[in-house]
């Protein structure tokens, strides 16, 4: 077998894997970070026995595959939600792996910084993504948004433009620049959301804000979305987006706005792909 073949193959199977491992971990987030729980500590157990759930009740999906999507212990049905969502979260990683292969090529070449860097953005990315699907699930849930969750978006854009500044050419000043260009993309199209959310006669929450702050920093991962550093497609991307939150607002179809802003990602990871293959 041709040796990159292998390294695709080999990339798009762990990493769709690793999607599943984390959608099982979003599950605990979802939950948890609603309820003032940590989700980092405490063991899972069954929602209606109570019972504690051993590492054979744990494996992500197969196990609820295998129970029947029934509690090992009291038979009670479990919501076929959390096997979707770790479903999900490994159609996403398995999404951006068949459209960037290259970012696994590095494994043939490990002294090539560019490739390096494809690989570090990409997990950057995904890691990214994973925080949005939380806060998706979460706004659809109880329609509130929460910071510690879209911190793991807006982290990962900012060490993204660090790894590309600094492994290319260690310039500071690249970097800074780079940073600011990113909080102008995110500050600008927070602004645009919430003088549209006036417009509309809607108040603009700190809710609404962590909610746009978990997705608009996926737009700057310009290898996988393909939009450019260009004000025209900022501009436009606040104001369509600013314009679908506005009109939602308050409203039952509002609980679906943090679903619809993520598969607008999907989709420009799909037509980039279509573009650039």
């Amino acid at each position: 077998m041709d040796i990159f073949l292998f390294i695709d193959i080999y990339f798009a199977v762990t990493f769709t894997l690793l999607g599943i491992v984390i959608g099982s971990f979003l599950n605990v987030v979802i939950y948890r970070t609603p309820a003032g729980r940590k989700f980092s500590t405490g063991r899972s157990m069954c929602m209606t026995c109570g019972h504690e759930l051993a590492a054979k009740d744990l494996v992500p999906l197969f196990s609820w595959l295998f129970l029947r999507g029934k509690c090992r212990y009291c038979k009670a049905p479990i919501a076929s939600r959390y096997a979707k969502i770790e479903s999900f979260t490994g159609a996403v990683f398995l999404l951006s792996a068949l459209t960037h292969l290259e970012c696994s090529w590095f494994l043939t070449d490990y002294s090539n910084t560019v490739l390096l860097m494809f690989f570090l953005d990409y997990v950057l990315f995904v890691i990214a993504c994973a925080a949005a699907i939380a806060a998706m699930m979460i706004h659809y849930d109880t329609q509130t948004s929460f910071f510690r969750v879209t911190g793991f978006t807006l982290v990962p854009a900012v060490l993204s433009k660090f790894v590309w500044c600094f492994m290319r050419n260690g310039a500071v000043t690249g970097f800074l620049k780079e940073l600011l260009f990113l909080l102008l993309y995110v500050g600008g199209t927070v602004i645009v959301c919430f003088l549209l959310s006036l417009v509309f006669g809607k108040k603009y929450t700190k809710n609404d804000l962590y909610l746009d702050l978990s997705f608009v920093p996926l737009l700057t991962f310009s290898l996988f979305t393909g939009l450019t550093r260009t004000w025209i497609t900022i501009a436009c991307y606040a104001v369509v987006y600013g314009l679908f939150r506005a009109v939602f607002k308050g409203r039952k179809a509002d609980r679906y706005s943090g679903i619809a802003s993520f598969l607008f990602v999907v989709i420009l990871i799909i037509i980039r792909y279509l573009i650039f293959r």
